[in-house]
C-alpha cells in the first residue's frame, strides 16, 4: 500500500517537473539538461517529502476506511462503496486484500467484500444505462458489451476508463489549435506558448501570444484554425463564419 502511495505521487511530481524544466530550459540544450534536471530534483524530493508524506497518507487512509465502515453504521458503508471504484482507478484497490485478511483476524467477518460488491454491480449498470441512452452508436455498444461481461467477472477497470470517466465525469475535451498557414516554418519565432500539450485550461487562459504584425510582414495568413480531437462523443455546434471579436462564441459543445 505505501509503495502504492509513493508511487503515485513522485510520478506527479516527476510529470510537473518534466513539463517546468520543458518551458524554462533552452531548446539547444533541453534534450540533455531537461531529464538530467528532472531526475535529480524529483530523486530528492522522494526522499526527504515524498516518501514520508505517502508513509502518512496510507496509513491515514487505512484508518479512516476503517474507522468510517466501523463507527457510521449504513453511512460509512455507502461512503465506502461510493469511493471504493474511484479507488480502483488509482490501482490503490488491491491493498484491500491485506485489509480484508486483517478484519478475519481481528473482527472474524469481511463486511468490505459485499460493500465491494455492490460497487462492482453500480458499475455494470452503468455500462448499461450508457449503451441503452446510445443504442444507435455501433461504437458504444462495441464497447459497453466487453466492458460489461468484464464487470461480471468483477473487473471494472474498462467500465471505469472507457465511460465513467470520459462520459459521466468528463475530465476534458482536447483541442488542437493551429495559429497561422503554414507557420510552423518560423519555428516558434515570435510565438511565447503559455500553456503545455498536457495541461488543463479554463476560459480566460492565456495559452499563446504572438506578434502578428512580424509575422505579416513574413508573409503569413493569420487565420487561426481550432480542431476538435477528442470531445467525448459531444456534438459541435458551430457558429456563423465570419470575422470575431474578443468574448465571441465560435462554437459549442453539446
Amino acid at each position: 500500500f505505501l509503495a502504492s502511495i509513493v508511487a503515485l505521487l513522485i510520478g506527479l511530481v516527476t510529470a510537473k517537473l518534466d513539463i517546468f524544466f520543458e518551458r524554462k530550459v533552452p531548446e539547444v540544450i533541453r534534450l540533455l539538461v531537461s531529464p538530467l534536471l528532472t531526475t535529480l530534483v524529483s530523486s530528492f524530493l522522494l526522499f526527504l517529502l515524498i516518501g514520508p508524506i505517502g508513509r502518512g497518507l496510507a496509513s491515514g487512509i487505512t484508518n479512516v476506511l476503517v474507522w468510517m465502515t466501523r463507527n457510521l453504521g449504513i453511512f460509512g458503508y455507502a461512503a465506502f462503496s461510493g469511493v471504493q471504484q474511484l479507488i480502483v482507478i488509482t490501482g490503490l484497490h488491491h491493498v484491500f486484500g491485506a485489509i480484508e485478511s486483517q478484519l478475519l483476524v481481528d473482527t472474524g467477518r469481511n463486511f468490505l467484500n459485499p460493500l465491494m460488491s455492490v460497487a462492482i454491480i453500480a458499475q455494470g449498470g452503468a455500462v448499461l444505462g450508457y449503451m441503452v441512452r446510445n443504442m444507435k452508436d455501433a461504437k458504444a455498444k462495441e464497447l459497453c458489451i466487453p466492458s460489461f461481461v468484464s464487470v461480471l467477472f468483477g473487473i471494472t477497470e474498462p467500465a471505469l476508463m472507457n465511460y465513467v470517466i470520459a462520459h459521466v465525469v468528463a475530465l476534458g475535451n482536447g483541442f488542437l489549435i493551429h495559429i497561422g498557414i503554414n507557420t510552423v516554418n518560423l519555428n516558434g519565432k515570435y510565438f511565447d506558448v503559455q500553456a503545455a500539450v498536457v495541461d488543463q485550461v479554463k476560459r480566460g487562459d492565456i495559452l499563446v501570444t504572438e506578434d502578428i504584425e512580424k509575422i505579416k510582414a513574413e508573409g503569413y495568413d493569420m487565420s487561426v484554425m481550432l480542431i476538435a480531437t477528442d470531445v467525448n462523443g459531444r456534438k459541435i455546434g458551430k457558429e456563423s463564419p465570419g470575422k470575431i471579436k474578443k468574448g465571441e462564441k465560435i462554437a459549442e459543445l453539446v
